[in-house]
Order: C-alpha cells, then structure tokens, then sequence
C-alpha cells in the first residue's frame, strides 16, 4: 500500500503531464510532453497549453531555456545542449520493453534529470538476487540534493525493464529470490554478502542517513529525499515571467512578451519649482539582466532602452504617458568596475495632484527583454503658506553635484543629489541617509527623527529648522551594530509647543548580508522645469483627462503666457478649452496664426474648422473640417458639425454622405437619424 501511495504522489506530475493538449502542434506536444516533461514547472506548462498561438509558444520554449541559461552572455546555452544530450543518451540506451523510448524508463528519467552518475555498479548472474544496477551520485546542495546519494533499480521477478527501487515503498527482501524474502535479518545477510554498498542502497537513498544495516529496517527519509530528487530540475526556477506576461505581456510586444526580468523600484514625490510637484522614479536591476551589444574590439558595450511610463488615478482613467528612450553604453573598462552592481534607469515628470497608480515598463532593444515598476502615488496640494514635508527618501549615499542652488532634476535638489537604495534595503554597517524637503517653515520649529522597530525607539535626535540647508534636508544614521531587522525612519515637524505640523515616514530593513548591491551604471533623465509652459502644458493635459477643465484651462493659459515658441501646443490646446466653453472668438485668434505653420497638424485643423462653425462662418469651416476627418479616423461629432454646415449652405448630397459615415460609427444617434429622413430624396429642404 505504502509503494501504491509514494507512486501515486511521485507521478501526479506525470499525470498532469499525461494531460492531452489536442490544439498543440506535433512538435509542440512533442516538447512539452517528451522532451522537458520532467524539467518543466507545472506553472509553466499551464501557460504553455494555454497559449494562443504557435508563435506564442515559440517564444515561450525560447523563454525556457533562457531562465535555464547559466552562462547568458554567450551564444550556447549549456543547460539546453546538456539537457538534450541526456535525453538522446536515454533514448538510445536505456530504452524499455518493446523498444518504448528511454525516456519513459525509470532510468531513463533519472538520467535526464540527474545526468550520469558518478558511478554504476550491475548485479547479475546472482541465484538469490534479481539483476540490480547501482547509481551513486555527488548531490547539488543549491538544486535541493543531497550530497551523496543512491540510485537503485531491480528487474523484479526477473521482468525485461529496470524498476527504481525506492526504500519505504520498497523492502530490501524485494531485491531477492526465494523465501528468505520473508526475514528482514536474513535478507541483510544475503545482500551484505553480495555488496555492502547495495545492502546499504536498499535501507536509504540519502547516504549520510543512519540506518540499521543488520536489522533491515529502512531509513524514515527515502521517500522525502526521492521526491526532492524528482523534484530538483524545477527547484529555484522562478515562474515570474509568466506572471508578468500574463499581467503585462499584452502591453508589449510579442517578442518581448515571455522575456521579464525582475527589478526594484524606488518612487518619490518632490516639489519643484512655482510648487509644482514631480514624481521620481527609479528602476534597479542586475547587471546580468541588462545584456548589450560589444563593438568589434569589445571596448565598448552598448543598448538602447525604451521606457513607458502610465500613470491613471483611482477611477482607471489615464492621465498621463510618457514614451522615452535612452541610449547606455559603457567602456570595457567601466563594465570591470562596477562587477556585481546594478543598473538603475531614473526620469521624473510633473504630477497634478490626486492618488494614482503608476506603471514603468522599460525594454532593451539588444536582449528584448524588459521589465516593470508599479507603485501607487499620492500627491498632495498643501495651501501656500502652511508648513509640509515631501516624501522622506531613503538612500544609500548622496552626491555633490555642480549644478548651482536652483537646480532641480531627478533625485536632486540644488547641488545635492540622492542614489536611492532599492527596496529600503541596507547592511549592517552602512549609512541610511534619509533625504527631504521641507516647506514653508518657520525658524521657530523644530525637527523630530526617530529610527523605530515597531513600538521601540531605536535611535532619535532633534534639529532646529533654522540651521537647515534648503532645498534639500538630509539626516545620516549609522547601522553600524544594528540587527538586521525592519525599521522604520520617522520625521516630524513640530512648532514650539510640540505639536506635529506635518510627518513623513519611510520603511527600511537592516538585511544580515556583507553587502547589498548598488546601481554602478545609470541611465537618469530630468524633466526641463525651467520649460515652464511646457510644466503647465503637461498638468493641464493632466487635468483635462480628469475632467477638471477649469483648472486645465487656467494652467494651458500660464503655458500662453510663458510664450515659449518651442511649446507651440500651448495655444491649440488652450484653444481647444476655450472650444469647449463656447468662445469661439478667443480660440480662433490663438489658432489663425498657427493655420500656415501647422497646416497639417489635426489639433489646428480641427480647432479652425470648430471656431468658424460656432461663430457661424460655414463656408470658412466646411474646408478645415473635412480636411480634418481626413487627417485622422473620423469622430461623430465632428462628421456632425461638417453634415450640419453643408445642410446650412445647401449641398444635402454631401450632408447625406457625411451623416450617414456618422452612424455607421455610432448607431446609437436618433437625431442624426431624423435628419438623414428629413433628407431622403424628395423631401422638401
């Protein structure tokens, strides 16, 4: 019953394997159920036969053996070519009865997934025993193996096919002819006398555990360690690629769809100039994960990274994306240097205030590969004048940088620049530099730091607000004899009389590694505050997306102002608020100095068209509004505007045309359908 039990729970892998997958292609049911059958995860095989497509699966099977790759950067893949050289040895010699392929054999399936054993021991031509095969192995720790262990497989009751002998579900008497099979002592002695290595393969698999040679009785771990060896292609193989396909594949491309990495990211929201606040962002990954292209003499390694940035708030809708590229590359010598470290791409762009959800995705041309940051953002919109703090950054150093005090870009303030450390995590020993700004204080109040470990006060000290160094605080605490543990840095601004004006606060963790790998390699973009209509511009966009026009209308009019000719989007959009209130007057003079310039540009166009319709000059509209629903696809309302101009200056053939495009798009317009009838040839205009 025992050996019934251990079977059923050591194949129920197989049995799923077993699964049939009738849409799959030969060569694809082939792979997934022959050829990886016991190196593929269960996670990964429910997305392979999920897949849609056979492209889709293509990839997939690349994916694989890339997260199998041990040695990435060259062009072989060392665990594939071994892979199939075990499956092919299996195949050829270790086949089964009635030439069933090696690989449905018991040896046959321990060779591809352990290899060759270190070395084989055959019992045969033995009276008393069946004919026996001995492997032992030198066990990988960092595949769950044990050290050293053994193999056992018998021809039970003298049958064609080899059959692993596992003890527990086994007993060493199964190993032997006759009736001493009977008598656990008697049969020891039997075996003993044959091989004291075989006595000892048939009491336990692992052969450090102690176990009674003399009394027969087998090891209490066999079962356990049969299923890690079993299990031991899959341990530490990590399935988050197909996490993020499944949440994120759709959003690229199909050649990057199986291809994530893992990365850290790092989220701040800092204010800028005239109050206008910026999130910054990081995104941290393993050297190893961002490969690149060399030049013929290797000096030079080189990529180009796209990165796409979507904030929407709390309702789903979409308030901002970004799209960016930047170009990395790093002489020979520098990629020596930095060995071991990271690689962190930074940006940062101006934020309305509300509570969002951002996503980063960022794609490496040379490898397609990518990989994606997610945080949720608050910004706040303090009243000008009342006291507040900006999101506390925790960084592992900070840099001065020549710029003068105005300065202001990603993860900088003035000449002080923060390298914000991922995930909050330092060693023992390091320096947590605890960054921020501070607003509107006055010289009477005082700041509160205090590390906590829950409840407990690790370490606390007080500064007055007047020796501060604006735009940037920082504040250093020492981990040196810290235990590793979780923490969390707390700032207060108080008044005189000890109350909180305002508080930030940042986790961290005190991890017991040496070291923490840091970013080595940067790739960091800054948003240009001093383009200040091009700051309004993109919160205005921001704005309007959320349905607060009147706030977009007002930022699209300091955008005018700041007449900045490299902004030009100012006026078109400003003239498109203005559209939307009703005053035709002031969208035209934005827009007709513009008409020459951007004769092609959908906005102008468009913009024109609606500005002379609502004043009531049709003969000036009808041109710019069928010249914009030839730009781009055609909205209902603008067909509308264009049909209704030509019923008003009397060419009914042509609003026919343009209201019948109109409900074609949207059916669901029963005035525009009351005029096509009032339309119909022989009614009266």
């Amino acid at each position: 019953m025992r050996r019934l039990v251990l079977v059923l729970l050591l194949s129920a892998a197989a049995a799923s394997r077993a699964a049939p997958a009738q849409e799959l292609a030969p060569d694809h049911r082939r792979w997934v159920d022959e050829e990886v059958t016991y190196i593929i995860t269960e996670r990964e095989r429910d997305v392979f036969l999920a897949l849609d497509t056979a492209d889709e699966r293509d990839r997939f099977i690349e994916a694989f053996w890339r997260k199998r790759d041990p040695v990435p950067g060259t062009p072989v893949n060392e665990f594939r070519e071994e892979h199939y050289r075990r499956l092919e040895h299996a195949n050829r010699e270790l086949r089964g009865e009635a030439f069933s392929p090696g690989w449905r054999t018991d040896r046959g399936r321990m060779h591809i997934i352990l290899g060759p054993p270190r070395s084989i021991e055959t019992f045969d031509n033995y009276n008393q025993l069946y004919t026996s095969q001995l492997w032992f192995y030198h066990g990988d720790p960092d595949r769950n193996l044990p050290a050293f262990f053994y193999l056992l497989f018998f021809k039970r009751q003298d049958a064609v096919q080899y059959r692993l002998f596992i003890p527990g579900a086994d007993v060493p008497g199964d190993l032997l002819r006759g009736p001493a099979r009977s008598f656990p002592e008697q049969n020891m002695e039997q075996l003993l006398r044959i091989s004291p290595e075989l006595a000892r393969a048939a009491l336990a698999v692992d052969a450090s555990e102690a176990v009674d040679i003399m009394g027969g009785y087998v090891g209490l771990g066999s079962e356990a360690a049969m299923a890690r060896i079993e299990a031991s292609p899959k341990f530490a193989i990590r399935t988050d690629y197909l996490d993020a396909w499944e949440r994120y594949g759709r959003r690229v491309s199909a050649e990057y769809s199986f291809n994530f990495v893992p990365s850290e990211g790092s989220f701040a929201v800092l204010v800028g100039p005239d109050r206008a606040s910026y999130l910054h962002l990081s995104i941290e990954l393993d050297l190893e994960d961002l490969p690149m292209d060399t030049n013929r003499d290797g000096s030079r390694s080189f990529t180009t990274l796209d990165a796409s940035l979507e904030v929407r708030d709390r309702e789903g809708r979409l308030i901002l994306t970004d799209e960016r590229e930047a170009f990395v590359q790093v002489t020979k010598a520098q990629l020596d240097a930095i060995r071991g470290s990271t690689f962190a791409y930074q940006d940062g762009v101006p934020l309305a205030p509300g509570d969002y959800e951002v996503m980063l995705i960022l794609r490496n041309r040379v490898s397609r590969q990518y990989t994606v940051a997610e945080h949720s953002v608050r910004v706040s919109d303090p009243p000008a004048g009342r006291p507040a703090l900006s999101d506390l950054v925790l960084g592992f150093r900070t840099e001065a940088m020549p710029d003068g005090p105005g300065a202001f870009k990603t993860f900088q303030a003035g000449a002080t620049r923060v390298h914000p450390a991922a995930r909050g995590a330092f060693a023992s020993g390091e320096t947590v530099h605890g960054v921020f700004q501070l607003l509107a204080a006055d010289p009477s109040h005082e700041l509160h730091f205090a590390v906590l470990r829950g409840d407990e006060v690790v370490a606390e000290r007080v500064r007055d607000v007047l020796g501060t160094e604006p735009p940037f605080i920082e504040e250093q605490f020492s981990l040196d004899g810290v235990a590793a543990d979780r923490y969390e840095l707390r700032v207060r601004l108080q008044d005189g009389g000890g109350s909180v004006l305002a508080e930030e606060s940042a986790p961290f963790s005190v991890s017991p590694r040496a070291s923490i790998p840091r970013a080595g390699l940067f790739a960091r973009r800054s948003f240009d505050v001093t383009r200040r209509a091009l700051v309004a511009v993109v919160l205005g966009d921001q704005h309007w997306a959320m349905e607060d026009f009147a706030a977009a209308e007002r930022l699209f009019e300091r955008a005018v102002a700041a007449a900045d000719p490299e902004v030009p989007q100012a006026q078109w959009k400003l003239a498109a608020s203005y559209l939307r209130s009703g005053k035709a007057e002031s969208a035209l003079r934005l827009l007709l100095p513009l008409q020459f310039e951007h004769a092609d540009r959908y906005e102008v166009v468009v913009g024109l068209g609606l500005g002379f319709y609502l004043r009531g000059n049709l003969k000036a509209a009808v041109p710019h509004l069928a010249k914009a629903v030839s730009l781009r696809p055609p909205q209902p309302g603008i067909l509308n505007a264009l049909g209704d101009a030509y019923v008003r200056l009397g060419d009914r053939a042509r609003a026919r045309e343009v209201f019948e495009r109109s409900v074609a798009i949207d059916p669901e317009q029963p005035d525009i359908h009351e005029r096509l009838a009032e339309l119909e040839p022989g009614n009266p205009p």
